[in-house]
């Protein structure tokens, strides 16, 4: 029993390093529960030596300990491991005055971080170009971008980890040594596939024609090949174009994957980092059309068939002017709306204005002072001449009226002489009251 245990240990050892070679995509765990990371930390900072480290009584812990650190007083946990490195020093110094560490309470809260969440995990593949890059690249689709059936993982040495909800175990293929080439990832597959898409819900796109993508949860901005192939298809020879044609600088912003998604069919996805997805969209063309000639001419790379998509239909995007007067609480219309708004109102005030002005002019008002023996007479735009003739006429001789005669004056709206009136009433009335009638003496000479 044991000699067939042990060939079936070194056929399946052998089977595997087979593929690793192959198909080397690893896939390296980027959480841990280490104390020297501060997403461990209430507050996200690490302790300092005047810091009393707590940690939680009542959770399991499993923490590795850094090579030296001081605190001033640690609460162990009741269940937990503190995993210290070989010849560590580890120093409780009780408080002491620094102005740097004043001193605080700091609780331990290890990060419980799930298997198929796509961010946990940093990938290492020759289907991805660039190869080596400080960004995430972001044209791995989601089911990618956790542990695939062939894919080797890897968890940092001298770190401690805290893994949780792996409860889709993904089953083996058959052992078959049979080709070169890739395996289908499996993990498309609906239970994984669903628990992936949990965490990765879909953003707001800019693009008006997203593209449908194998193993994506979302539709993105993007573009992609999908091509199929034949017996003489060899995925290394295809991924040479594709080394090719990256090492160019044009092309360095854009991030593609490649992968095989059934029994004869391969995807490539295209994203750059453009607002346009230009230059990824250039590259697809670019490869589309010498992998088409290929298929109407020797087939050189095996693929009997070429399919393109891209999205070309994007938002436009405002002027850097334009998102300020948006944060500021004013759109660019609203703008343009309030200056008009202002131009005419300042017309209608000014055309009131004339009109008012106009209407005005067709009315006149006298004013008449009555303090001062001589009378004048204002009549809007009237000139004074009119008003005061050259020629003051002599005045009226002196009777006991001449201060009634002195309100007399010429009336230019009618053209009358209304001091020559005024005179002949008075005398008028002057040659009445030369004498009083005496009613005794008419009774008098009534009795004669």
């Amino acid at each position: 029993m044991a000699p067939k245990w042990l060939f079936s240990l070194i056929f399946v050892g052998f089977y595997c390093g087979l593929r690793f070679t192959v198909a080397q995509d690893v896939k390296i765990w980027a959480a841990n529960t280490n104390f020297n990371n501060p997403r461990n930390w209430r507050g996200g900072k690490l302790p300092c030596p005047n810091d009393r480290v707590i940690f939680p009584a009542s959770s399991p812990v499993l923490v590795y300990m850094p090579e030296s650190f001081s605190v001033s007083e640690v609460v162990l946990p009741l269940n937990g491991e503190l995993v210290f490195p070989t010849n560590a020093i580890f120093n409780v110094t009780g408080k002491t005055e620094t102005a740097s560490c004043v001193g605080q309470d700091l609780l331990f809260q290890r990060s419980v971080e799930f298997w198929y969440n796509p961010d946990n995990w940093n990938l290492t593949s020759d289907r991805m170009f660039p190869e080596s890059h400080p960004r995430r690249n972001k044209a791995v689709p989601h089911a990618y971008q956790i542990p695939c059936r062939w894919d080797r993982v890897q968890f940092p040495a001298q770190s401690s980890f805290s893994v949780q909800g792996i409860e889709h175990q993904s089953n083996s293929a058959p052992l078959k040594i049979n080709g070169r080439e890739r395996c289908i990832c499996g993990n498309e597959r609906d239970l994984i596939f669903y628990a992936i898409c949990k965490f990765k819900p879909c953003p707001d796109l800019m693009c008006l024609d997203p593209i449908e993508v194998v193993g994506h949860c979302c539709l993105i901005c993007g573009a992609k090949l999908t091509a199929k192939y034949d017996s003489n298809f060899r995925m290394q020879r295809f991924l040479e174009l594709h080394q090719n044609l990256h090492s160019n600088e044009l092309f360095d912003r854009v991030d593609s994957f490649t992968s095989r998604i059934s029994e004869n069919e391969v995807q490539t996805v295209f994203v750059d980092y453009t607002d346009t997805n230009y230059v990824a969209n250039k590259l697809a063309q670019l490869m589309n059309s010498i992998y088409k000639a290929d298929v109407n001419s020797i087939r050189s790379y095996g693929i009997s068939s070429i399919d393109f998509q891209k999205s070309e239909r994007f938002q436009a995007q405002p002027p850097a002017s334009d998102q300020q007067s948006s944060s500021s609480g004013m759109s660019p219309g609203g703008v343009a709306a309030l200056v008009i708004s202002i131009f005419i109102c300042l017309g209608l005030g000014a055309a009131f204005y004339i009109y008012r002005k106009r209407q005005l002019d067709g009315f006149s008002f006298a004013r008449f002072d009555l303090r001062s023996d001589k009378i004048e007479l204002e009549l809007g735009t009237t000139p004074h001449d009119e008003l005061e003739p050259e020629e003051t006429p002599p005045p009226p001789p002196a009777t006991s009226v001449t201060k009634d005669e002195s309100k007399g004056f010429d009336n230019p709206i009618y053209g009358t002489n209304v001091t020559s009136e005024a005179s002949s009433d008075t005398e008028e009335s002057s040659e009445v009251r030369d004498f009083v009638e005496n009613p005794m003496f008419k009774l008098f000479e009534e009795s004669e």
